[in-house]
Formats: structure tokens, C-alpha cells, sequence
């Protein structure tokens, strides 16, 4: 559980290499349910993107025994966790669908990136999502894929003009379903299961073994950041790092939300889980500390091979 005692809060500043980056990565960007995005909102979208990225990186650095691995192409570190950003090699064309990859194993890890960087060359299309197999070969081999959503603070986040951390704990980690993305008559898990059967004609027995599937396409740990821009410089502002949630624990509490923005998301749906429901990073990552040592000896003992 989250509460706001749990959230933490970060100043943070993009460089100007970052927002170059930033640049590139809204260029290369199409619009799918938000039609009307301009380049102005494409690119404030990405530094937002990149702000919660940077927050999240620079906090990781400071727990113990953490340490990013790669950055711009050169190994820096021998710990945990590499960042897609820091290692794609496609000079920000492709969407990505992925934001970071964590293991106990930095041999693990380096395979995995190498592995991703295949995968992503095989791609022609400009949004590209790795396939169901692969996360799951390197889930099976303690490589989690990783994901980070941001979001704008906004006056439905405050109360009397100042920043209401129990407003935003009302918010959810969200992730698109596997079948459909939008939806007119879809309004709840049930409605979601009898479009899967009866309109598209897919058989599942219940709503479980339904979500069971769709968890095979679900990333293993969702990450929420909300961003808070300065009022005379978009390049910096305070990022509030509400937590995380693994996709076990998003599977269990998941419903499907729809939240309708004009000319945006009429029709858009979501797998849903309140913030509340999930952990603080900082005890995600105390506990898989803790248990470090243990999975690297059984990870010495049995090769793993990806």
C-alpha cells in the first residue's frame, strides 16, 4: 500500500543534450488516440516522459547497491539496471515499449540488452512492441521489463492551490488491454469479456483465465511519476515518484477504467488498478536487496541462457 508519507519528491532539470534528445524522440512520434497533438504537445508530452525518467534514475542511484548500468553506450556501473533509452541504437525512430530492464545478474542483463537491440533491428514498423514469448523468456531468466508513466499535475491534484498527494493516490496505474484499446459499449471487466468472446469470437472460461492472459502481455513492474512544471521553464520542475506495482499484484486489482478527454480519448479503455494499491519503490527494492545474494548463487549454480 502507498500513502502519502511514501512518495517521494524530487527536484528535477533536463540538460540541453536531454531535451535534444527529447527533440528527436517527439519528431519520431505518431499520434494514436490523441489525434490532435500538435508538435508542441508531442514534445512537452516527451519532456515529461524524460523529467520522470531522469527522477526516477537519479533515486535508484541513491539506494544502496544500486547502480544504473549503461549510459550512452559505455558500461558504467556493474549493478541492476539499464535504461532502453541509454542503450537503443536506433537514433529515437522507433517508439519504444519499454522504458527499463532491472535483473539480480549484470551478465543476464547485457545478454538481455543485446537480445532487445536484435529484436528492435528485426522491426519495420514504426511502433514496435516486443513479443508476449520473449518478455516471458526473460522473466523466466529474472530479467524484468519495465515501465514508466507520467503525468501532469493539474488543478484536479490540488486543493486550494497546493498540491493534494491524497488526490493524486486516487489516480491509477494503468496499462492498455490486450483485445481492444477503445471502446463505446465497454465499461467494466464484464463488458470486456463478452466483446473478447462473443464479438471477436475468442474463447475464455471466466473473467480470470481472461486476465491470466492478458498478463502474459502486461510488463513485470509499472512505475507512476507525476510532474510538476515549472511556471517560466518546461525543462525543469519537481517529480513526485508515487510508487510502483508489479503486474501480479495490477492483475488482482484490475478493472477497466474509462477516462474520456475531448478530441483525445472519447473511446479509449484501460486495465486499472489504484496507486494506492501498489508499493513505495524504496521497500520494493530494500526487499529484493535483501535477497540479492541468495538469487545470485542460485543463478551461478544454474545457467541460465537466453
Amino acid at each position: 500500500m502507498i500513502t502519502p508519507e511514501d512518495i517521494i519528491i524530487k527536484d528535477v532539470q533536463l540538460t540541453d543534450d536531454e531535451i535534444e534528445c527529447c527533440k528527436k524522440i517527439a519528431n519520431n512520434t505518431s499520434n494514436t488516440w490523441q489525434k490532435d497533438r500538435d508538435n508542441n504537445e508531442k514534445l512537452l508530452n516527451t519532456i515529461m516522459g524524460k523529467m520522470a525518467e531522469k527522477s526516477l534514475k537519479e533515486y535508484l542511484n541513491s539506494l544502496s547497491d544500486l547502480q544504473v548500468c549503461f549510459c550512452k553506450n559505455k558500461i558504467v556501473g556493474t549493478e541492476l539496471f539499464a535504461f532502453y533509452d541509454d542503450f537503443r541504437n536506433d537514433n529515437f525512430k522507433y517508439h519504444n515499449s519499454i522504458d527499463l530492464i532491472f535483473s539480480y545478474n549484470t551478465g543476464l542483463l547485457f545478454l538481455s540488452i543485446k537480445r532487445i537491440r536484435e529484436e528492435y533491428q528485426k522491426n519495420t514498423h514504426t511502433y514496435f512492441s516486443l513479443p508476449s514469448e520473449f518478455k516471458e523468456n526473460l522473466n523466466k531468466n529474472n530479467v524484468s521489463i519495465c515501465e514508466i508513466k507520467s503525468t501532469k499535475i493539474t488543478s484536479r491534484h490540488k486543493e486550494n492551490g497546493k498540491i493534494d498527494l491524497e488526490k493524486i493516490l486516487d489516480d491509477d496505474f494503468l496499462e492498455y488491454p490486450k483485445h481492444t484499446r477503445c471502446s463505446d459499449t465497454i465499461h467494466n471487466l464484464s463488458d470486456y469479456f463478452d466483446y473478447v468472446t462473443k464479438v471477436k469470437n475468442i474463447n475464455y472460461e471466466d473473467i480470470t483465465s481472461l486476465l491470466a492472459d492478458e498478463l502474459k502481455e502486461m510488463n513485470d513492474i509499472y512505475f507512476r511519476i507525476y510532474i510538476d512544471f515549472s511556471k517560466d521553464d518546461y525543462s525543469k520542475g519537481k517529480a513526485y515518484i508515487i510508487g510502483m506495482i508489479t503486474k501480479e499484484d495490477f492483475k488482482n486489482s484490475a478493472c477497466i477504467k474509462k477516462m474520456p478527454q475531448r478530441n483525445k480519448s472519447e473511446k479509449a479503455i484501460y486495465l486499472a488498478s489504484k496507486l494506492s494499491n501498489g508499493i513505495p519503490v524504496s521497500k520494493y527494492f530494500q526487499y529484493r536487496i535483501y535477497e540479492k545474494n541468495r538469487i545470485q548463487e542460485l543463478l551461478n549454480e544454474e545457467k541460465a541462457t537466453i
